[in-house]
């Protein structure tokens, strides 16, 4: 049996989402704000233990036609380097 830990992602698309899409598997968080041209822009945070739940997530904001602007795993999904632990 293939286990996997789960990893946090953030994904921004261009436009505010209202906050219904916190009932979408795997969204754990949604923050909406603006980009530094002042264009509308929301945050997802997905929790995903696999490849194949980011990428349903994906899929369904493309699905209602929200261009994507970035998808990055979350800061604090990213495990410390043996300088960071260190210190």
């Amino acid at each position: 049996m293939i286990t996997s830990s789960p990893h946090s992602y953030r994904v921004s698309v261009e436009s505010h989402l209202s906050p219904d899409w916190l009932s979408l598997p795997h969204v754990i968080e949604v923050a909406i704000g603006y980009d530094a041209d002042g264009r509308p822009v929301t945050t997802l945070v997905l929790e995903a233990a696999y490849q194949n739940d980011l990428i349903t997530a994906l899929n369904e904001l493309h699905g209602v036609g929200l261009p994507l602007l970035s998808v990055c795993i979350a800061p604090e999904a990213v495990p410390p380097t043996a300088e960071e632990s260190a210190a």
